[in-house]
């Protein structure tokens, strides 16, 4: 139980510096966040296929359904989502991004029911209100950093992030009916880190340009997708989804403590009140 309260945390917090990371290394930077998504892959694929080495053996056993399943939520979650994710952590403050990025739970639901046909829960109607009204809260709590053209990109990118991450979900819920989440990820990253070689090959001239941002990402990388999940899976076999699932959903209300500190990014009242009814809104979808 103890062990399992532990790495629960240690998920949430590790999947808020993995942004507070990437946000440090692509705050205005012009680096090219395909490259960087290439170059943190395999970094990140190593710390997944250790633990599976330590708590599976290493086996990779996948039936066909899973493999497709993986590709898709692969897709869905480690190119689109996460390069909208980048991209919209070039324009806003992390805590703004992170916490409506983090309502892919809402989409996740929803693209759920539309291809399983999964009951919804009476608590979708009054979660979508508290995810909406905190999402406009949060972005704007700081009405002079998001007004204009960049504003609007960044909150363009990362509702677009939130539904992208929701269908990778969605992907990853039906492809875990015929394989274990660990060799589910692991397969998920290999595919990234196929499919992105060849864009890594022909840039690669551009590797020493995006080094300041590349070790930025590749160390909230080695977290956010690495030592993160491996920590989630753990505590989802100690505690279950459910109790699990509520410590990971405090990672927006970490972000936002530890960017002010790390980052020194401002954090008002109303800002907070945004993502706690974001966070709200996620815990009442398990109702």
């Amino acid at each position: 139980m103890i062990m399992g309260l532990a790495t629960g945390l240690g998920a949430a917090i590790s999947f808020s510096l993995a942004a507070i990371l990437y946000r440090a290394g692509l705050k205005g930077s012009p680096a090219d966040v395909l490259l960087l998504n290439c170059l943190r892959a395999p970094f990140s694929l190593t710390v997944l296929y250790l633990g599976l080495l330590i708590l599976k053996g290493g086996s990779l056993t996948l039936s066909s359904p899973a493999l497709v399943y993986a590709l898709l939520s692969a897709f869905f979650a480690l190119i689109l989502g996460d390069i909208t994710f980048f991209k919209a952590l070039k324009y806003m403050s992390v805590t703004v991004v992170y916490p409506i990025a983090y309502s892919y739970s809402l989409p996740a639901t929803l693209f759920v029911w539309l291809l399983s046909g999964e009951k919804l829960s009476t608590g979708v109607f009054y979660s979508s209100l508290l995810v909406i009204i905190g999402i406009a809260v949060t972005y704007l709590g700081y009405p002079s950093e998001n007004a204009g053209e960049l504003g609007l990109k960044g909150l363009a990118y990362s509702l677009i992030t939130s539904i992208s991450w929701g269908a990778s979900v969605a992907f990853t819920k039906l492809g875990l009916l015929f394989t274990d989440p660990l060799p589910f990820n692991v397969i998920r990253l290999s595919f990234l880190t196929l499919l992105l070689i060849p864009y890594s090959i022909i840039r690669r001239s551009e590797v020493r340009k995006v080094f300041k941002s590349a070790k930025y990402v590749i160390s909230g990388g080695l977290l956010g997708i690495g030592l993160g999940p491996l920590l989630f899976f753990y505590s989802l076999g100690e505690l279950g989804a459910s109790k699990a699932s509520v410590l990971t959903s405090s990672s927006p209300v970490l972000t936002a403590l530890l960017s002010s500190v790390l980052l020194r990014e401002k954090v008002g009242l109303r800002h907070l009140l945004g993502i706690l009814a974001i966070t709200a809104g996620i815990y009442l979808l398990k109702y």
